[in-house]
């Protein structure tokens, strides 16, 4: 900013309190630093001194605020502009003695046309090189303050309205989001309960169609069991085959059957335990026997171990074993001939659980195959041509029975090595 050369006055930097941060200009002798305006002016006049401050620091900008200052018995008039600079106050002060004030006021009250003659004067008066008056020059200070003020107030003004056309703008952009977002909310809501509906309708048409191949299952079954007795007849080796074939493909297809119903009951909820206290021994015991005819038609070796060796466990029994039983199942599917399976149970009372652990020495996972153990009918081989049989269902079964007695179930795999498999279920102890 531009400094002029002030006839009787003083041009400073202070804060909201008045208190003097920087002296720009004085020729006063009035202005100090770390003095305040409120010592300038009587005890009448320091209430609308801060008046003035305060009035600077909302509108931005304040032009023509006069105090009367009596030095040496006489009057003066301390005409003061103040302007927001750089997060300061810059106020501007022009002392006129009484004998000029009323000139000054004259001048002042000039409309635009006027003062415009008047500076046409002046400037014909400086090219004859005749110095100009003390009135004059005292005036063209004042113009030139005032102008620095005005242009001042109009950054101010300007940079409002941009700051309030952003603003405008910001709220505008900040409606169309939430609109869009109540909308995109609108659309997702009936979209889910579409979804709902689909999956409603899905899980009751699976159980409906479980319960009807149920009925001629048990039928099948039944007549190939008997078909098998001397009381139709003999049978030769090749009909005894095909009826034993006929056996086992049922009873497999019986269990592909039970498998979707238990994982229809769980999606709807309606999935209940029958918890009482049980020996976590015999259940194991009970899955080896389960498994132990498939695992020698692969000459696949079976261990057991359990520690302690007494465990009771509150469980829904029926439900624990079939956890265990699709975890050994798996494992003699997935293990070559000559493998070894193990099954281990070992109690924590300091921990308040006990882990269930199926290890193999099959083909192993993939560590990219990991997402995707526990997802509903998902084959890690989905080929046509695979090599192992199963609906997908078998992981998903122990993840969501496990849970269902507060427990988790995790695994260790290591590709063409083998896997673990470890269900930890609560347990208070012996």
């Amino acid at each position: 900013m531009r400094r002029s050369v002030m006839h009787n006055g003083f041009v400073i930097l202070c804060n909201e309190d008045g208190q003097i941060l920087e002296v720009v200009q004085d020729t006063s002798g009035l202005a100090a630093v770390g003095n305040k305006l409120l010592s300038l002016v009587g005890p009448g006049s320091q209430f609308k001194l801060l008046d003035f401050l305060a009035k600077v620091k909302a509108q931005g900008a304040v032009f023509d605020a006069e105090f009367i200052l009596t030095q040496d018995e006489r009057e003066t008039l301390l005409r003061l502009q103040g302007a927001l600079y750089e997060a300061k106050f810059m106020i501007t002060g022009v002392l006129i003695p009484g004998d000029q004030t009323a000139l000054l006021q004259e001048l002042m009250s000039m409309n635009s046309e006027q003062t415009n003659q008047l500076r046409l004067a002046l400037k014909e008066k400086q090219k004859s090189a005749q110095p100009p008056s003390s009135d004059a020059r005292l005036f063209e200070e004042l113009s030139e303050i005032n102008n620095e003020l005005v242009n001042v107030q109009r950054e101010l003004a300007k940079e409002n309205a941009e700051r309030q056309k952003a603003q405008a703008a910001l709220r505008a952009a900040h409606d169309e989001l939430e609109r869009r977002v109540q909308a995109r909310t609108a659309e997702l809501q009936i979209a889910n309960e579409a979804l709902t509906k689909a999956m409603k309708a899905k899980d009751e048409f699976m159980a409906a169609m479980s319960h009807e191949l149920r009925t001629p299952l048990a039928s099948i079954l039944g007549l190939a069991e008997v078909l098998q007795y001397p009381y139709y007849g003999s049978l030769s080796d090749k009909q005894l085959k095909a009826i034993l074939n006929i056996e086992n493909s049922g009873r497999r297809l019986l269990e592909l059957v039970g498998e979707v119903m238990d994982y229809t009951q769980i999606q709807s909820g309606n999935t209940k335990l029958h918890i009482r206290l049980c020996s976590l021994e015999q259940i194991c015991a009970a899955s080896l026997d389960t498994v132990r005819s498939q695992a020698a038609a692969k000459t696949q070796q079976l261990e057991f171990s359990v520690s302690p060796s007494v465990i009771q466990v509150e469980a829904d029994e029926e439900r624990l074993a079939q956890i265990l039983v699709n975890l050994l199942e798996n494992a003699v599917k997935f293990t070559p001939p000559q493998g070894s399976i193990r099954l281990e149970a070992v109690g924590s009372v300091e921990m308040g659980q006990v882990q269930i652990r199926v290890t193999d020495t099959g083909i192993g996972i993939k560590a990219e195959d990991f997402p995707r153990l526990f997802h509903p009918f998902v084959q890690l081989d989905a080929r046509l041509s695979r090599g192992y049989e199963g609906t997908g269902l078998g992981l998903v079964l122990v993840k969501a029975f496990a849970e269902l007695h507060g427990g988790s179930v995790s695994v260790e795999s290591v590709f063409d090595q083998g896997s673990t498999f470890t269900v930890t279920l609560p347990w208070r102890g012996a």
